[in-house]
Formats: C-alpha cells, sequence, structure tokens
C-alpha cells in the first residue's frame, strides 16, 4: 500500500511538474509571439467592422424625404382650373376680353419708327451722294479741257463733209489723248448724228511731240493700208490734222509711220505727207 501511494505520488509530481513544464511553455510563447496575438486580433476585429459596415444601408437609402414638396398640390390653382374648365370665371373672361380688345386697338409704333428711321437714312444717302457726285463732277471738269475731234459724214448725194465733236481730254496729255480718242471712233451718240471715222482700222499713236507749233505723230503701220483706198486715205489725214490743230498750240502735223518720215502714205497713194500739213494743205 505504502508503494501504491508513493507511485500516486510521484505520477502527481510528475504530472504536476509537466503540467507546469507546458505552462511555462506557453507563457513563454505567450509573451514572446504577444505583440503578433495582439495586432492578429486588432485586424480581426477591423476586418469584422468593416463586414458590419458594408452590411448597413447608406443613411439616405434608409431616410425619408421629410418635406415631400413634390407631392404638395395647388388648391387654388386646382380650384382655378376646375373653374377655368367650367367656364364659371367671370373675372379671368373679363380681362381675356379686356386683354384682346387692348391687343386689337393698340397701334403699332415700332413699324412706323422703323419706316421713318428707313426714310432718313435713304435720304441721308441721297444727300451724301449728291456732293460726292457734284465733287466727282467738280473734279474731273477741274482735270480736263474741252477740244474737238473732228469727223467725216457722208451727205445724201455720197459727198464727204467734216464734222468736229466736242470731247472732254485730260489736261496733262490733251493731243495724245484727244488723237487716242479719234482712232477709237466716234461714239453711240454721234455714230447716231452720221459721224464715221476713215482712218485704217487697228491703227496706233506710237510717239507724240510738238516742236515749234508742229506736232511730230508717229503712228502704225496700219496707218498706210485703208480699206476704202485712196479717198479714205485723204479722209484720215484731214480728220487728224483738224483734230491736232484744234489746240492753240499746234499749227501743223508732220506724220511718220513707224518712226520714219515718208513723202508718201504708201507708195499706191499720192498722198504727200513728207513736210507738215496744216488746215491749208486741204
Amino acid at each position: 500500500m505504502k508503494n501504491d501511494d508513493k507511485r500516486k505520488k510521484k505520477n502527481t509530481g510528475a504530472s504536476l511538474a509537466v503540467w507546469i513544464i507546458i505552462s511555462l511553455f506557453l507563457l513563454i510563447v505567450f509573451i514572446v509571439y504577444a505583440p503578433k496575438i495582439k495586432n492578429n486580433i486588432k485586424d480581426a476585429k477591423e476586418s469584422l467592422e468593416t463586414e458590419e459596415t458594408d452590411l448597413i444601408l447608406p443613411p439616405e437609402v434608409l431616410e425619408t424625404d421629410p418635406e415631400p414638396q413634390s407631392v404638395k398640390i395647388d388648391l387654388h390653382a386646382r380650384e382655378a382650373d376646375s373653374k377655368k374648365e367650367d367656364g364659371t370665371h367671370p373675372e379671368t373672361k373679363e380681362q381675356t376680353e379686356n386683354t384682346a380688345e387692348v391687343s386689337e386697338n393698340k397701334p403699332e409704333p415700332e413699324k412706323n419708327t422703323v419706316k421713318t428711321d428707313s426714310a432718313k437714312t435713304e435720304q441721308k444717302k441721297t444727300e451724301t451722294k449728291k456732293p460726292a457726285a457734284e465733287n466727282k463732277s467738280a473734279a474731273k471738269a477741274a482735270s480736263t479741257i474741252k477740244t474737238q475731234l473732228c469727223f467725216m459724214t457722208v451727205s445724201s448725194n455720197g459727198k464727204i463733209l467734216r464734222k468736229q465733236v466736242s470731247r472732254q481730254v485730260s489736261k496733262d496729255s490733251p493731243l495724245r489723248d484727244a488723237i487716242n480718242a479719234l482712232l477709237a471712233g466716234p461714239t453711240a451718240s454721234e455714230a447716231a448724228e452720221g459721224c464715221q471715222s476713215f482712218i485704217s482700222s487697228g491703227t496706233k499713236l506710237k510717239g507724240i511731240s510738238i516742236s515749234n507749233g508742229v506736232a511730230i505723230l508717229n503712228f502704225s503701220e496700219e496707218f498706210e493700208f485703208n480699206q476704202i483706198g485712196i479717198e479714205g486715205i485723204r479722209c484720215q489725214i484731214q480728220q487728224i490734222v483738224y483734230t491736232a490743230t484744234a489746240f492753240p498750240t499746234v499749227k501743223s502735223v508732220q506724220f511718220l509711220i513707224e518712226g520714219e518720215k515718208r513723202q508718201f502714205v504708201s507708195s499706191e497713194s499720192s498722198c504727200y505727207i513728207g513736210s507738215p500739213l496744216n488746215r491749208n494743205s486741204f
């Protein structure tokens, strides 16, 4: 019996020692891993809080609008609408009729104002145009002078006669402008009066100068070929001489063809141009 008690005591002591060792080991492990365990517990707690927060519905979903303004009913508006539908609102009807009468009798001053302004604008434009046109005419008159161009007419019996017409030419180069206008031919109104030009078609003035009352005129080669013949050449010489001598500074004309002084206009004509010609030459 004693031996059994001793054995039990030994076993109990051994077991106690084992538990003490295990407890110490767990205590040491706990002390060593306490911070880590603490962090794990904290993380687990935060994770649980997050999941719990996700499961909670947002307050704006759960809350209801305490002031349902869109559901408000304007009793006065409904009452007015009902009266309009029934036609039992005399004040509204009377106001509508008065408004219609005012609209019908209301004058339209805006249109009249627009018309008046438009008329004033047109009047101002007309008044502006008049002085501008007058100034333009005055400027043109100041920069031009009046001269005579010599054309020809054919009478009823077939006789060729000289006919002089008035033209305005530039003050800067009056003789050149007059000869070029003569080469261009008569205007429509002048042609209607029977004016004709016998100068050879295509003739051009290539040069001009004045010396001691003699106008030296250089013409292109077309001048020597006249479609009408000798009579046409005589007429074209007269036209140029009379037009040039209409200026007081010109007494006679010396003809050149392509810069060359010739005795006759062409080898086939007897029209002499070897010396200056004047009005007495015809």
